[in-house]
Order: structure tokens, then C-alpha cells, then sequence
């Protein structure tokens, strides 16, 4: 019986190492059927479960592998993420501690336990796990990122700004760590080193989405440093990748507004009211330059809108 199980397990392995997950798990299955009470198939096989993203399945498999052998701190860690996947976040948090408990240096058990804690809103005790994650193994750069995003959570940029550069070092085609070193940078108003972060991310970006929120970011810090021109580009760039972005047309008619360009502004901002009639921005800034231009009761109209929208801006 012992030398099928085993037979059974090696074969199993080498397929999880072809990435084979569905020949995998059907051997680790046999495995169990063979020798109920082998830790070692039921935890396989709810380690192959969880790669293929069964979750129910592998919490049950290593519900069973922690039954057989609690002593192991690898299946807790398993456990813990399985949970945290299954959003059973104390549950998450209870395995992880188990296993942080039977190895203290286990940096993934303390990376999960650092999630369970993240999204139970526990901010900081979810920078202490990331810390002892990234402190175990420096050369993890999502511990590292999401250590960042904790402390940018907790208002501490200068940590935030710190962890990212510690995983862009270690990734240095990670558009999105580039693009959160931005946004740390511009929160404590290190406003020209933000931009050459998120010039770094466009530069590497591979998503739309990161593309289009590094571009959004990038416009926003240049206005804040007055380059009205550039931030204008970045604003026409991220329109070219999404021209239904009410947002973005909106931000280049207040630029043009600034720039006395009142009716290429009132063009835009038009643009974004067809894209997005609620945005109570839009009006506003649609009033300001009506105003400008003479059209005092068109003004008065488009900030009556704004009001109703919940505009507060002062006039």
C-alpha cells in the first residue's frame, strides 16, 4: 500500500512540475483513496486544489492534512491562504498564526497573515507582518509592495516611498510598484520625482488600466507644478487610449481655462457632459467659462446644475 501511495505522490509532483494541475490532482486523489491517513496526499493534494483555485476543495484536503499532522508548519501556511482566498479572513488569520507559531521564519505564512489583517482593516498590524515578510526574505518584492501599500494607507509616505523603491529595485519592469512610487511621492508633495516615477510606469505599463491611471496621476501631479503644457499631453494621451473618459476631458478643459483658451475648453468640457451629464465638475467648470466668454445667464444655469450635483467649489 505504502509503495503505491508513494508511486502515486512522485508521479503527482512531476506532473504539478509540468504544471499537468488536472493529472495532478486526480493521482493525489488515488494517493488518498490508497492511504487515507498519508499527510503527505492531502496535502497535495489541497496544494494542487489551490493552484487550480478549487478553494472549497482544498480546505477540505487540508483540513484532513492538518488532522493527520498539525505539526507542520507548511500546511497551516497553505491553510491560511486557501482562507484568505475563500475571504474566511479570521479563519485566514488563525492558520497563519498557527504557522508563524510552529516556524517563526516562514516569510509566505507571514505574508498571508499580513492579507488576513489588510482586509479586516487592520492597517497596522498588517505593516508588521509585511515587515517581518520582507525582513525574512528582502528579495520579495510583493512583500516589499505590499508593505508600501500599507504604510501609504497609514499616511506614512516616507515608509510607503521607501518600500516601493525597495521593489521597483528588485522589478524594475513593475509598472504598477513605479506607478504607487508615484502617488507616494506626490503625497508628500515630492511632486518631480512623482512624474519621473510615473514616467517609468507608462514606460513598462502593459495594462490599460495601469496605463490610464499612471497618465491620470501623472496629469494631476504637472498641473500641481504649474507645466500646464505637459500636463495637457498626458490628459490627451490618456484620451487617445479612452476617449469616454469624462474625467480626463474635464481636466483638459480646466487646463485650457487656465490658459485662456475658453472656447476649445468649452468644446471639451461639452465632450464630457455628453460622456457623463452627473459629473458636477464638469458644470461648474462649464459655468466658469460661459462666464468668461460673456454668456453670464448660460453661467448661471451650469453652476445652478453643479449645486444640484452636490458642487460645492466656490465661484
Amino acid at each position: 500500500m505504502k509503495v503505491r501511495t508513494t508511486f502515486f505522490l512522485l508521479a503527482g509532483r512531476a506532473f504539478h512540475f509540468l504544471n499537468l494541475l488536472n493529472l495532478a490532482q486526480s493521482l493525489f486523489e488515488r494517493a488518498t483513496h490508497v492511504e487515507p491517513k498519508s499527510f503527505a496526499a492531502w496535502h497535495w493534494l489541497g496544494y494542487v486544489q489551490l493552484d487550480l483555485h478549487d478553494y472549497d476543495s482544498a480546505a477540505v484536503a487540508l483540513d484532513r492534512a492538518a488532522t493527520i499532522n498539525g505539526l507542520t508548519p507548511a500546511v497551516w501556511r497553505d491553510k491560511g491562504l486557501v482562507l484568505l482566498r475563500l475571504e474566511q479572513y479570521q479563519h485566514s488569520l488563525s492558520a497563519s498564526n498557527q504557522a508563524v507559531n510552529l516556524d517563526a521564519q516562514d516569510n509566505i505564512a507571514w505574508y498571508n497573515k499580513g492579507g488576513a489583517h489588510l482586509k479586516m482593516g487592520q492597517h497596522k498590524e498588517a505593516f508588521d507582518a509585511f515587515v517581518k515578510a520582507s525582513s525574512i526574505s528582502p528579495k520579495d518584492e510583493q512583500a516589499w509592495l505590499y508593505r508600501g501599500l500599507v504604510a501609504f494607507d497609514l499616511n506614512d509616505y516616507n515608509a510607503a516611498v521607501e518600500a516601493y523603491s525597495r521593489a521597483t529595485k528588485l522589478k524594475p519592469g513593475w509598472a504598477e510598484a513605479w506607478c504607487l512610487l508615484g502617488n507616494a511621492y506626490a503625497a508628500r508633495q515630492d511632486l518631480a520625482k512623482a512624474v519621473i516615477a510615473y514616467d517609468r510606469a507608462l514606460a513598462s505599463a502593459s495594462t490599460t488600466q495601469c496605463m490610464l491611471e499612471t497618465l491620470q496621476n501623472k496629469g494631476s501631479t504637472l498641473v500641481e507644478l504649474d507645466k500646464d503644457e505637459e500636463a495637457l499631453k498626458a490628459f490627451e494621451q490618456l484620451i487617445e487610449v479612452n476617449p469616454k473618459d469624462a474625467r480626463a476631458w474635464t481636466d483638459v478643459g480646466s487646463i485650457l481655462f487656465n490658459m485662456s483658451k475658453f472656447e476649445t475648453a468649452l468644446q471639451s468640457v461639452e465632450t464630457a457632459l455628453e460622456i457623463d451629464v452627473s459629473s458636477g465638475k464638469a458644470w461648474h467648470l462649464k459655468g466658469l467659462v460661459l462666464r468668461e466668454m460673456g454668456d453670464v445667464k448660460a453661467a448661471d444655469d451650469s453652476f445652478a446644475r453643479a449645486k444640484s450635483l452636490g458642487e460645492t467649489t466656490s465661484l
